[in-house]
């Protein structure tokens, strides 16, 4: 099984874990957010290829039905544009190749997205687009031997220390990938945790969010650590930050999105 298709079954593991009737609210405040040109708002209201993309992995896993169609002709129109960043250009390949099925659908996506692994591309911790890059080759079937071992090739390791937590956690699932072993990464991601409260995004940070116990928890778990002792903590934030059908960030932000749905639903996944 694909890394991806181990992301998209832990969100559809923690769709299992609600009640029908939260599953119903879920899949309705999420279809609430598509907008008259098929893609999904953002926190400002705007159709966004990121947001899209946590739209298409919920209602994947909690509805078959009738957003996929205006879904696909947003991100063709979006497609058409030029200077699209890394983000974007990520996304596009994903969702070009989920929503049409066919190996060459978004391939130009990827391709363009390959030249972020310059550093000068794309500032700061490479942590990051690692991990975007990985994915959607991952759904692209290039996650393979072969891939691997060239990646292992260019992959320049980076110091782990003072990253906040969803780029230490992304960075541990990409080197789990690679082969490399992560024993000390992940002693240093429990460093993040507090019992009480769950993964922060920084070990002095004084609140705990779901974006860094969501992903904390996945790195984990790929990674094979045991998640017995922080599961209580973290299941504590998860089940408090559940709001009529849609996960809250948990760092007192009462907005509802896509996003921290997605991760709510992913950390539910992963405790499963």
């Amino acid at each position: 099984m694909s890394f991806y298709q181990q992301l998209t079954g832990l969100v559809a593991k923690g769709a299992g874990l609600l009640d029908e009737k939260s599953v119903i609210e879920t899949r309705q405040f999420v279809v609430s957010l598509q907008n008259d040109d098929g893609g999904f708002s953002d926190r400002a209201g705007q159709s966004d290829l990121y947001y899209s993309l946590f739209a298409h992995f919920i209602l994947k896993s909690t509805w078959s039905g009738g957003y996929q169609q205006k879904l696909k002709s947003f991100v063709a129109e979006k497609g058409k544009g030029s200077g699209a960043h890394l983000v974007d250009l990520c996304c596009l390949a994903i969702l070009h190749k989920e929503l049409n099925g066919t190996f060459f659908a978004g391939l130009n996506y990827l391709v363009s997205a390959l030249k972020y692994l310059k550093p000068s591309k794309y500032g700061g911790s490479r942590a990051y687009p690692y991990f975007l890059l990985f994915l959607a080759f991952d759904v692209y079937g290039f996650n393979n031997r072969l891939t691997r071992w060239l990646a292992r090739r260019f992959y320049r390791d980076e110091a782990l220390n003072g990253l906040p937590c969803p780029a230490l956690a992304a960075q541990i699932v990409f080197k789990n990938q690679l082969g490399h072993r992560v024993k000390n990464d992940s002693n240093l991601l429990f460093s993040y945790f507090d019992d009480r409260l769950g993964f922060k995004v920084f070990p002095e940070t004084e609140k705990a969010d779901l974006l860094s116990t969501s992903v904390a928890l996945v790195a984990l778990k790929t990674g094979g650590a045991d998640l017995t002792l922080v599961a209580p903590a973290c299941f504590r934030l998860v089940e408090a930050n559940f709001r009529d059908g849609a996960f809250l960030s948990g760092d007192g932000d009462p907005h509802r999105d896509t996003e921290y749905t997605f991760y709510g639903l992913l950390a539910l996944g992963a405790l499963a």
